[in-house]
């Protein structure tokens, strides 16, 4: 009896193990989820912060280094159902970012062994299969070398979605005809195009869209070239816009245009549509809009907390929330909540009686050692040497 009240006390203790072990892990894949959308969010529409995207891609398993690209599925109303299914489709293979209105972005990392256009046209029609009768549609970007291109291709999958008809529901970036030395200035004239859609600095904008008409024209490109080439633009600026929860008609000529004038004319006209609906929308959000997004970030900076989240409890977009933070702040909303727990656990340290890993539970980090990292980038010391210097300034 003695022998096997103790065989039964182990398999007992065994069962609680494997219980704590699948809660355990349940947790990791929650923590895991939400730092792999901040890192896509982070990449794709903010400007990254070493000190955080550096310890971030330590808690994935992806590998961080080689060739990526980025696909943009656009979903109907009703998509968001597949946002599971989609997310482990992709996983192993790149990471998903936060759900924007109809649009999904996702970093998809090169497979070896295979070519780009292979692998991602794979990819697409698992991804379109998912959806079968539903009307999903995906654009792709060319292949980028680094994380700290990925924009660029993140911009091309955008444009690969402007023209959704047609027999395929996925399309490849391609590029108009262009001189090497325009398409190359293209591409910078467009990264900046996107900061200043995303900053309200229509002016630049109205500039830059002109000069490209006027460079257009002076290189006598044929005007159906320039007209598929604004249009692009144009529709580009309509889905920055509704990354930050702006509402715009889509942007289409009301003639078509057959000369240099007309178009001028018609690409002033929608601009200046997209600049009405960007004030309208921006006027009405309350002037201590911040202030409450700060007081909530320090109330509730102890639970787990990504942009997307945030985003969602305050009724905002995670982009608006982002241009907040730079503007206003002069950080990034990551870095304000890291000082926030941090603050907070400088302050239990006092509490000899607690020790470094309750506080960083208590603060927020399931992880400890995580904790000290993150605590000694901040503050140049580990915990424990912090603790130390406190306690010793009290004695």
């Amino acid at each position: 009896m003695a022998t096997i009240g103790k065989v039964l006390g182990e398999i007992e203790a065994e069962r609680s193990r494997h219980v704590a072990s699948l809660d355990q892990q349940e947790k990791w894949e929650r923590a895991r989820m939400l730092v792999e959308t901040d890192v896509v969010t982070q990449l794709l529409f903010d400007h990254v912060h070493d000190v955080h995207v550096d310890l971030l891609m330590e808690m994935l398993d992806v590998p961080a280094e080689g060739d990526l690209f980025v696909m943009v599925l656009l979903l109907p109303e009703s998509g968001d159902g597949h946002y599971s299914e989609i997310r482990q489709a992709i996983r192993q293979r790149g990471w998903t970012g936060a759900l924007y209105g109809r649009q999904l972005p996702l970093i998809v990392f090169r497979e070896p062994g295979t070519t780009y256009r292979s692998q991602a046209t794979a990819l697409a029609r698992e991804l379109l299969s998912l959806g079968a009768e539903q009307d999903w549609f995906i654009g792709i970007g060319n292949v980028c070398s680094s994380l700290d291109d990925v924009r660029r291709s993140y911009q091309e999958a955008m444009l690969a979605t402007v023209d959704t008809q047609g027999r395929k529901r996925y399309r490849f970036f391609e590029e108009i005809p262009l001189k090497p030395e325009t398409r190359e200035q293209a591409m910078t004239d467009q990264k900046e195009l996107m900061e200043n859609i995303r900053l309200g600095k229509w002016d630049r904008v109205h500039t830059q869209v002109i000069n490209a008409i006027t460079t257009l024209e002076k290189e006598g490109t044929p005007i159906i070239y320039s007209q598929q080439r604004i249009l692009q633009v144009l529709w580009m600026t309509s889905r920055v816009l509704s990354e930050s929860g702006i509402d715009t008609q889509e942007p289409l000529f009301s003639v078509q245009p057959t000369d240099y004038r007309t178009l001028r004319k018609e690409a002033e006209r929608l601009l200046d549509e997209m600049k009405e609906a960007y004030r309208t929308h921006f006027s009405h959000t309350e002037a201590d809009t911040f202030q409450q997004i700060k007081q909530y970030i320090q109330d509730h900076s102890h639970e787990d907390m990504s942009l997307d989240t945030l985003a969602q409890t305050v009724h905002l977009s995670p982009i608006y929330i982002s241009k907040m933070f730079k503007e206003k702040q002069g950080m990034n909303y990551i870095d304000f909540l890291t000082e926030c727990r941090m603050d907070k656990a400088k302050g239990l340290m006092k509490d000899p009686e607690k020790s470094i890993k309750e506080i960083s539970y208590e603060v927020g980090y399931h992880d400890p050692n995580y904790f000290s990292k993150v605590f000694k980038k901040m503050t140049k010391h580990s915990p424990k040497e912090y603790r130390r210097s406190l306690l010793g300034q009290h004695v």
